[in-house]
């Protein structure tokens, strides 16, 4: 196999030194670095100068990302940083071991960090419960075919390390061996080896050191075989992922390496599920920070030893287990009595939990068993807990959640992590449903309006049989059971009075006992009133005449009604204002309304009827023949109307003028009372008075004559659509080439975020109370409210703001401008859209939203995913098409949060001008509830940014499309170009700043206003303009929404001096 790292001899660093920079002035570069990372841009500028900074080997760890070796790392890296082609240049900082030396006495106990009973001094119960929880997961767990018991179920945890001896009698049953998917080595392989750039052969004893080989037995140890120890997760698989040296020394590129190495096999089909990495370094790196975002993606929990320094790692952090990543937990160690072990390291931020790491008995190099202190031996167990609980189906989110949720608080432990306690292994089985308790929940009952055509709400019913419906007010916490002993998923709620409520089904099966709850529905509202009669209005005046309103055709009807129950009772189910377009001729009629449960309006009259037709006129005995001059002719003129009737009746005789000779015409108009109107002419020609036709046409009218032809001839007619015009006396020379400014540039700079989107809302609807004929802006159909703090579910609800604003409020209570914007725009009992859980936006923020007499309606899921979900479903609702959506990513690398959003961000306001749905998805692979979304409703995907975005996995999806640029800003150029229709350079566009870190909210609200003016949306740096928004927005309109802190006056200037030359 090729080698992908070069082996340095590390050791440990005290400083943190920032991504980008030098080594830290206060700190030499001496510290035991030997080499340099170098991220490539992707090109090969700067190749040539990496290779003259070499000192030693240069070897690829990951697609544009390069290890060098220097004799010295401060040059090396003053003399790349900057030079084009290069991101990023950063010391390849040493790790270590985070372990300690064992005890003399080779014979020190049995595993009391599984089962303690109080032996050699210890407390009994001070624990991780493996006893316990080994009897739940024997019970909860199905194993299909009994090859493979339920503790692991053959999930495979990778252990980085100094190596595993494979020929243990304790681990050499437990060692994953590959069959083709360890690229470069043969069949049997069981890992990889850096130390000695190799395949880590079958059954070899590659550990130099011995501390791979106790941190495996640890884990998967073979249990019930009479030999040594057995292990926490004993049926789980180990990888060996040697990067550490006989004297217990690597370096960060060959950790990356060993984590591109997991990350493969995933991609490859192994169930590999967890990575251990009981090692530890003092300095910070970008590139092995992407490389954990990367593994998170590829659902890879990573396990990290706090280290062995009795330190704050949350003031001296060490790394990764100081890397704030949603996949990494970080483990303290804990001795026989739940002390905090003295060596441990600590921090209330950085570690997650305490783990039994004291006097640890395990496998040994060679064979046997041997005793290990450190933190090394407390991560294995943790590392094991997360191959027990993927064993039994728990993905990656939920297994931490699990691990940290289920930990036994330990007063002696309160200070010294997040958790302020030890690994439960049991309870994080209970937490997980691992112990036979787990089934599939049930789909949260629906529809959210009921009471006008029905009360019955409907589920998916997951893995139950049976189900009971619970109710809570909105926003509440204590359940009542409204229906139970339900073997179907429907229930009736016609014994409910009417009101605002939220649902859950808690779902049963019958067999085993197990229940699951359902996602909470909120609010469900129960509506059996019907709407008050329609409000009606006209957006252009009409005539009345004999009791009836006419309109002409084109006329927008605009209806409005009122469908709230008393005060004391509760909100209603809310009827939309709509415009209709009247374009047929006659009586409008009644008009009824119906809110979202069904119920029906009385019909409001408007007395109103549409006069599409125009006038008819006819002018009868017009002369065919020439006319005799001073002779008498008349003609007889006819006009009617079949709607509104003549407003201007030209009806009756005319006489036809003969005193000249010459051709004449006569022309008659009719007009109708609502202003259609037709005419109708009559020529004729006088003789003159010897009976002769005139020879020579009427002179002209008087006026200056027309210009001579140029060149001789006539000079050519003028196009239809164009005007005559002047030919100069001599050609007119060339004006300068002088750039001009965009046609106009506006600017929303307000402060923050939640203010700019308040400013926008005001630009493009008017105020709900003004006469519509003198209101600035259209009325606002509804609103969308989303956090400001917090992207997560937000980025589905730019679709929504085409017809309201999109709103942005403190995630906890209403904010005032907010609820100022909200009374100015909306009607009383419009609908407020709710974006996310009571986490992203609280029950008080709905309380709020109703006490200001408008209908909270909630769209959330369990996550941002299941959130563009409902989303979806609400567009298809209004009358979207699901024809066709687009799929933007739902996470980012950890270094780099915004590019979580600005695929999505770009995509909205295509979705605010067409109501095409954006739904969410990890970068990795397709969420499985986005595909059944896509199957259920045969839509074809739309994917944005290319495949580091959306990997390639989602191209397999039916009918998908991909809309890419090389970069983020050439993504929002075709997303214009391809699914706007719009040619660039663009003639208008909306430009925000697309690396700032609130570029998301500032983005979404201002969907709507790029929809508004068919101005696609832009992305600039806070001071660069790319390449490519320079060279679509070209002399375009610019609506610029952010101050100069987020979009440079440099950048403007840039942007108006762009113009080609005219």
């Amino acid at each position: 196999m090729t080698r992908t790292t070069t082996a340095l001899a590390w050791v440990l660093l005290a400083a943190l030194v920032v991504p980008g920079q030098a080594l830290a002035q206060d700190r030499p570069a001496a510290d035991g670095v030997e080499g340099i990372i170098v991220v490539l841009d992707g090109s090969v500028d700067g190749i040539d100068e990496v290779v003259a900074s070499a000192d030693g080997d240069i070897d690829v760890i990951a697609r544009d990302t390069l290890s060098v070796e220097v004799d010295d790392p401060t040059r090396a890296i003053g003399d790349l940083t900057g030079v084009d082609g290069i991101d990023l240049v950063e010391p390849d900082w040493p790790v270590r071991l985070a372990a300690l030396p064992a005890p003399d006495d080779p014979r020190f106990g049995d595993q009391w960090g599984l089962a303690n009973t109080g032996q050699a001094g210890g407390t009994a119960g001070v624990d991780v419960g493996a006893l316990e929880a080994w009897d739940l997961l024997a019970t909860g767990v199905v194993v299909p075919d009994g090859s493979a018991g339920p503790l692991g179920n053959d999930v495979v945890v990778a252990v980085s390390d100094s190596g595993i001896d494979a020929s243990h009698p304790d681990l050499v049953d437990r060692m994953w061996r590959s069959s083709g998917q360890l690229a470069g080595c043969p069949d049997g392989s069981v890992g990889y080896d850096w130390i000695d750039d190799g395949c880590a052969a079958p059954s070899s004893n590659g550990d130099g050191e011995g501390h791979g080989t106790h941190v495996a037995g640890i884990v998967a140890a073979t249990m019930g075989n009479a030999v040594g120890t057995a292990g926490l997760a004993p049926h789980a698989r180990l990888l060996d992922l040697r990067f550490l040296d006989a004297a217990g020394n690597g370096t960060t590129s060959d950790a990356i390496a060993a984590i591109n190495v997991a990350i493969d096999l995933v991609e490859a089909g192994v169930d590999l599920r967890v990575f251990n990495a009981s090692w530890s370094g003092n300095g910070y790196s970008s590139s092995l920070a992407q490389a954990i975002a990367e593994a998170e993606a590829a659902g890879i929990l990573l396990v990290a030893a706090a280290g062995n320094e009795g330190a704050d790692n949350d003031t001296t952090p060490t790394y990764p287990c100081g890397y704030a990543a949603a996949n990494v937990i970080c483990v303290g160690a804990t001795d026989r009595n739940d002390n905090v072990s003295s060596f441990s390291n600590h921090g209330t931020i950085s570690v997650d939990l305490g783990a039994p790491g004291s006097a640890i008995h395990s496998t040994a190099r060679g064979g046997g068993t041997t005793v290990m202190n450190g933190t090394s031996m407390a991560a294995p167990l943790v590392a094991a807990t997360g191959a027990l609980l993927a064993g039994c189906g728990v993905d990656l989110a939920d297994i931490r959640t699990a691990i940290l949720g289920g930990v036994e608080p330990v007063a002696g432990q309160t200070d010294a992590w997040a958790t302020g306690g030890r690994l439960d292994l049991a309870e994080s089985v209970r937490l997980a449903g691992c112990d036979g308790s787990r089934i599939a929940a049930p789909g949260a009952p629906g529809p959210n309006f009921v009471g006008g055509t029905g009360d019955v709400v409907t589920w998916q019913p997951g893995g139950a049989d049976r189900f009971a419906v619970e109710r809570t007010a909105v926003g509440g916490s204590t359940w009542t059971t409204v229906a139970d002993g339900l073997t179907e998923a429907t229930a009736d709620l016609s014994a409910l009075p009417e009101g605002r409520l939220a649902l859950r089904v808690r779902g049963t099966l019958e067999a085993t006992g197990a229940t699951a709850l359902s996602p909470v529905a909120t609010p469900v509202v129960i509506d059996r009133t019907a709407p008050l009669a329609p409000r009606i209005d006209f957006d252009r005046a009409g005539v009345l005449l004999d009791g009836t309103t006419w309109y002409p055709a084109g006329t927008s009807m605009h209806v409005e009604a009122t469908d709230r129950l008393a005060p004391d009772t509760s909100a209603g189910s809310g009827v939309e204002p709509h415009d209709v377009l009247l374009d047929t001729h006659g009586p409008v009629g009644e008009v009824q309304v119906a809110d979202r449960a069904g119920n029906v309006s009385p019909p409001t009259d408007p007395g109103a009827a549409v006069d599409a037709a125009a006038p008819v006129v006819e002018i009868v005995g017009c002369p065919t023949d020439a006319v005799e001059q001073d002779a008498a002719v008349s003609v007889t003129v006819t006009a009617s109307d079949i709607g509104s009737g003549l407003d201007l009746d030209p009806s009756g005789t005319r006489p036809l003028s003969t005193d000249t000779p010459g051709p004449h015409e006569l022309v008659v108009e009719a007009r109708d009372h609502v202003g259609s109107s037709t005419t109708a002419s009559c020529s004729w020609t006088v003789s003159s008075a010897d009976g002769t036709p005139p020879t020579d046409p009427p002179p002209p009218p008087p006026g200056p004559a027309p210009p001579p032809p140029s060149g001789g001839g006539a000079p050519p007619a003028p196009a239809l659509s164009e005007e005559p015009t002047e030919e100069p006396e001599e050609p007119a020379a060339a004006p300068p080439t002088e750039p001009t400014s965009p046609d106009s540039v506006e600017r929303v700079d307000d402060p923050s975020p939640l203010a700019a989107a308040t400013s926008i809302s005001r630009l493009r609807f008017a105020d709900a109370d003004a006469t519509r004929a003198a209101a600035d802006g259209r009325p606002a159909q509804h609103a969308v409210l989303v956090r400001d703090d917090a992207f997560a579910d937000a980025l589905a609800g730019a679709s929504l703001s085409g017809d309201g604003p999109l709103l942005l409020t403190d995630g906890t209570t209403l904010s005032t401008e907010t609820a100022e914007e909200l009374r100015r725009v909306l009607p009383a009992g419009a609908t407020v859209y709710l974006l996310g859980g009571v986490g992203a936006l609280s029950a008080e923020v709905e309380d709020r939203v109703t006490a200001l007499g408008y209908l909270p309606v909630r769209l959330a899921g369990a996550t941002r995913v299941e959130t563009s979900i409902a989303v979806a479903d609400e567009l298809l609702r209004l009358g979207s098409s699901p024809a066709r959506v687009m799929l933007a990513r739902a996470d980012g690398p950890a270094d780099n949060p915004t590019a979580a959003w600005a695929d999505a961000v770009s995509g909205g306001a295509h979705g605010a001008r067409t109501g095409t749905p954006v739904l969410l998805t990890p970068s990795a692979t397709p969420h499985p509830a986005v595909m059944d979304w896509l199957a259920d409703h045969g839509a074809a995907p739309v994917l944005l940014g290319g495949t580091a975005a959306l990997s390639d996995a989602h191209d397999e999806l039916a009918g998908a499309t991909r809309v890419e640029g090389p970069d983020r800003a050439s993504t929002a150029i075709a997303v214009g170009e391809r699914l706007w229709g719009v040619a660039s350079p663009f003639a208008a566009v909306t430009v925000i700043g697309g690396w700032d870190v609130d570029g998301w909210a500032r983005g979404l609200a201002a969907a709507g206003l790029a929809a508004d003016n068919d101005a696609p949306l832009v992305l600039v740096g806070d001071d660069v303009l790319p390449a490519s928004t320079a060279a679509a927005t070209r002399c375009a309109t610019l609506f610029l929404v952010g101050g100069t802190d987020t979009i440079s006056a440099g950048v403007e200037a840039s942007m108006r001096e762009a113009c080609p030359t005219q």
